[in-house]
């Protein structure tokens, strides 16, 4: 773990970030590839594509950098214990940066902060301190989400570029009792690595997979454990996402903090400065004209609409 105590140069004119949103049923944005994975881009979905369709325009989502940082809020419930839940999350996000590519080890570090985040919802301050936050919620339908999503991740990107600002990922309390399993999960229980190891993919860029065995398909069992481990398509997608190489070797204290530095603390949920999602996961708070970065789509098989706006999700399969 890491202290981003320090502070990053701000940026003399910063792009106003567009709000993506993918979920542990479905990801946010769709890309255009040559392989069966798929990565995150400023296009928003038509609605004539189909789920496992990439767009052939937009620019693919990227953070630009190889070393980054996330940090944990503490949940309300001592069991898993802190200790095991900050753990995990490490496991999760190292199957990621471990991996190797045909020209050499990822171009990616990434670091969980020696601070807890005390933010307990998503949010972006544009030209100040942020922080990458796990939360983990229990208020998942008061809030508007997917009911049925293990998890949900957002990203707030440059519209234009595709540069990546910050990305906050939110765990479903809800779906079941919170679990890290040795095996496939008792009834009534789902694994946190296992939801964790989906939803960092899309917190570093990754959309789903039509590949059925990938760690980035958008369907999930409660309680199965799969979505732990990667797949060659996995591989294939993050190693075109970051390439190859050894810069994050060079990575000191300051390089993981977010653009403008890093802060723990929550902003003025009345500030003009925040970017936050509303209960649709629209920019809720938006003075600077910042627009999301994708239309919301809910899905029960396949897809159905919902408020007039669109939500892609992970759907839950019951076991029978």
């Amino acid at each position: 773990m890491i202290d981003t105590a320090g502070q990053l140069p701000r940026p003399g004119r910063a792009a106003l970030p567009a709000l993506t949103t993918a979920a542990l049923v479905a990801c946010g944005l769709w890309p255009a590839t040559t392989g069966a994975y798929c990565r995150l881009t400023t296009d928003r979905p038509l609605a004539e594509r189909s789920v496992s369709q990439c767009p052939e325009g937009g620019s693919p989502l990227s953070w630009q950098r190889a070393c980054i940082s996330y940090s944990v809020v503490e949940r309300s419930k001592q069991v898993p214990s802190l200790s095991e839940l900050r753990d995990t999350v490490d496991r999760s996000f190292q199957t990621w940066s471990q991996v190797e590519c045909e020209d050499g080890p990822l171009d990616l570090d990434l670091r969980q902060t020696e601070g807890l985040s005390e933010c307990g919802s998503p949010e972006h301050a544009p030209r100040d301190k942020n922080t990458n936050s796990i939360i983990f919620v229990e208020d998942w339908t008061e809030r508007g989400l997917p009911a049925e999503a293990f998890g949900l991740t957002l990203i707030f990107h440059s519209p234009e570029s595709g540069q990546i600002f910050d990305a906050d990922m939110q765990i479903n309390e809800t779906m079941g009792e919170l679990s890290i399993c040795d095996g496939p999960c008792p009834e009534g229980q789902f694994d946190l690595q296992n939801v964790v190891t989906h939803e960092a993919g899309h917190f570093l860029g990754l959309g789903h997979t039509p590949v059925p065995t990938a760690a980035m398909h958008g369907e999930a069992e409660l309680g199965e454990i799969r979505k732990r481990f990667l797949t060659s398509d996995d591989v294939a997608g993050i190693c075109e996402t970051f390439g190859a190489g050894e810069q994050h070797l060079a990575c000191k204290a300051v390089d993981y903090a977010p653009i403008g530095g890093f802060t723990a603390r929550c902003f003025d949920a009345d500030s003009c400065a925040v970017l936050a999602p509303g209960a649709e996961g629209s920019a809720a708070r938006s003075p600077l004209g910042l627009r999301p970065g994708l239309l919301l789509a809910l899905a029960a098989l396949t897809w159905r609409a919902a408020g007039g706006r669109r939500w892609r999700r992970w759907r839950r399969r019951r076991r029978r």
